[in-house]
């Protein structure tokens, strides 16, 4: 595969050859775990009760980056003390409540899976500081449902972007 030469020219940049894009395109893994399981990179909170909870990841995604794609997956099912939780709703966006980057979905049962919000590129705009992401878990609809009877539930967080400031002249 050659590389368009041209293009790289008039965004002033040097020709590196075909491997141009090898060390720009990164991929940063988070993982998530239910409340108090200290295995993974972060936690939901403890309540005893079904209210959402936003955890904020960090200013994981660097500054000048294109992102790509954001991808969850479930890689511990869910599970609760009582054995009824129905349902575990995520969501991922660059604010607190946000969806921008997944919008919410039931990922309760092992290997399922949610991907970009939408088929735009980016779905942020671009920024000159490090951005960060937040995830949203929410245990619902039942009353059995609560952050305080889980003992099970862990996804991993992919987030696909083009660190533009790994590129030197």
């Amino acid at each position: 595969m050659s590389l368009n030469t041209d293009t790289l020219k008039l965004v002033n940049y040097i020709d590196y050859g075909s491997d141009i894009f090898a060390g720009l395109v990164k991929v940063k893994k988070i993982t998530i775990g239910y409340p108090g399981n200290g295995t993974t990179d972060i936690s939901f909170s403890s309540a005893a009760d079904h209210t959402a909870q936003n955890e904020d990841v960090g200013a994981v995604i660097p500054a000048n980056a294109i992102v790509l794609g954001v991808a969850v997956r479930c890689y511990q099912a869910v599970s609760d003390t009582s054995g009824t939780f129905d349902h575990m709703l995520i969501k991922v966006g660059n604010a607190s409540d946000g969806d921008q980057f997944c919008t919410s979905t039931d990922l309760k049962v092992l290997n399922s899976v949610i991907g970009p919000a939408s088929a735009g590129s980016p779905f942020e705009a671009i920024s000159k500081n490090d951005q960060n992401v937040w995830v949203q878990g929410f245990p619902t609809p039942t009353a059995a449902e609560t952050w305080s009877t889980m003992n099970g539930g862990k996804w991993e967080l992919w987030i696909v972007y083009v660190d533009l400031n790994a590129i030197k002249e």
